[in-house]
């Protein structure tokens, strides 16, 4: 939408899209746009178009008209504002009507929204990235640019690629000094270089007003313009952005994908189907529903065992290896805990004939009254022994008095025990009340 005022000649504009405009013969041309807008002329035309405010009448002379756009151009596009004189065209001897006709201007433009290389951002990252998918460039020689050694870096989704377009409003030798310079100089003239990953080309500035002068290879491109940065404020051109085709397409499941060009083939590895589609206007079309089912070990209508029977057998064989190692940590561990009890019965059997083998030698060697001799048993309730004493002896091996006691005879069978084990080797150790007994049995009676 368009507010336009014309007072005295001034015009004043607040601008959202394009527009066209008429300015009579005794008006100027002043648009102005947003801080953040750039002018770009569309066409411009002097004469008498058509019947309107400026010319209300056709006296049979209408139509007659003259292109002045490249005059406009190098006055206004790629600037925030401009101002011409309609009669300053009239100066350039432009007369496309015949004599006693006036004529007028009508011009068409646009205010472009420009990425504007970002001071902060620099600073911190060292680069600007500009949001949008497409758009124009500040350009770093323009009087409104604020940093002149920022790189553009113009990234987009894997699969597109990126268009730089190059408008240079100074084309015209009849109104630009450096159009004269192209035309007499065969190389170009340098605005900028774009860089991606493997290679780096220059864009260079020629006798033509629009040119596609980089195609990307890939989704990442940086544009670097700070060493040909100018303070000439009539060296104005833009820069056009554009990202091109379609972003390829992402699918979670096992999928494969052939792209050749705008064309793009999908195909399901699970199933086998194939679908095909192309690449309008940065949209695929015609792809129509694709179907890839997420798991088809637990489909039973895909269901496929020769697909399958290689994971069938190694899961196999896993449950079987874990099977064989449980089993033999098992054994193993069984192992050790009878191996542990039977050195603890061990210990217990020699911590007890440490015990039946300990006595008291002070009661052996010196036995004193009252106490009793640990080598002499109890006496005897019959029998002709020793009074108060019965036969005894003590064995080194247990540790524990030896006796026979049975009834009458007791002290014979001690006595016959005693001379057994003294014929078959064994040395006892006897106690000296056991040893006077058993002399005294030995003398004459």
């Amino acid at each position: 939408m368009w507010i336009a005022l014309s007072v005295l000649g001034v015009y004043v504009t607040c601008v959202w899209g394009e527009q066209t405009v008429e300015r009579c013969l005794s008006e100027s041309f002043a648009p102005e746009c947003r801080s953040d807008e750039l002018l770009v002329i569309t066409s411009a035309s002097f004469g008498r178009m058509a019947t309107g405010r400026c010319m209300p009448r056709d006296y049979g002379n209408g139509g007659c008209q003259a292109d002045v756009r490249s005059f406009v151009d190098a006055h206004c596009s790629g600037r925030r504002r401009c101002h011409i004189e309609v009669t300053d065209i009239v100066q350039l001897k432009v007369k496309p009507c015949p004599e006693g006709f006036s004529s007028y201007l009508k011009v068409t433009y646009n205010c472009h929204k420009v990425v504007r290389p970002s001071l902060n951002e620099c600073q911190v990252h060292g680069e600007t990235r500009p949001l949008q998918p497409s758009g124009f460039l500040l350009p770093f020689n323009n009087e409104q640019s604020t940093s002149s050694h920022c790189p553009l870096v113009i990234e987009a989704k894997p699969g597109q690629t990126i268009n730089i377009t190059l408008h240079f409003f100074q084309y015209d030798p009849a109104y630009s000094s450096i159009a004269k310079t192209l035309q007499t100089k065969s190389h170009c003239l340098l605005v900028a270089v774009a860089r991606e990953q493997n290679r780096s080309s220059p864009i260079c500035a020629r006798q033509q007003r629009v040119m596609n002068v980089f195609l990307s290879e890939s989704n990442r491109v940086e544009i670097d313009a700070s060493k040909f940065a100018s303070n000439d404020t009539l060296f104005t051109y833009l820069l056009e952005y554009a990202v091109v085709g379609c972003a390829l397409p992402y699918f979670p499941h096992a999928v494969h994908l052939e792209r050749e060009g705008p064309r793009l083939r999908i195909s399901c590895n699970g199933t086998g189907h194939v679908w095909t589609t192309h690449c309008v206007d940065g949209i695929w079309k015609n792809l129509g529903e694709i179907y890839c089912p997420d798991d088809r070990l637990w489909s039973p209508q895909t269901y496929d065992w020769s697909t399958t029977k290689g994971m069938v057998i190694i899961v196999s064989l896993g449950v079987l290896i874990g099977f064989v190692l449980g089993l033999t940590l098992l054994g193993c561990s069984m192992v050790c805990i009878n191996r542990c009890r039977q050195r603890r019965r061990r210990r217990g059997l020699r911590r007890q004939e440490q015990q039946d083998c300990s006595y008291r030698i002070s009661d052996v060697i010196n036995p004193l009254v009252g106490h009793r001799d640990p080598y002499v048993m109890e006496q005897a309730p019959t029998g002709d022994t020793w009074p108060g004493r019965s036969a005894s002896l003590h064995s080194l091996r247990t540790g524990q008095p030896k006796m026979g006691r049975t009834g009458s005879g007791s002290r014979l069978q001690g006595q016959h025990s005693v001379d057994g084990l003294r014929s078959s080797g064994v040395h006892l150790y006897e106690s000296p009340h056991h040893a006077m007994a058993a002399r005294k049995d030995t003398w004459p009676r």
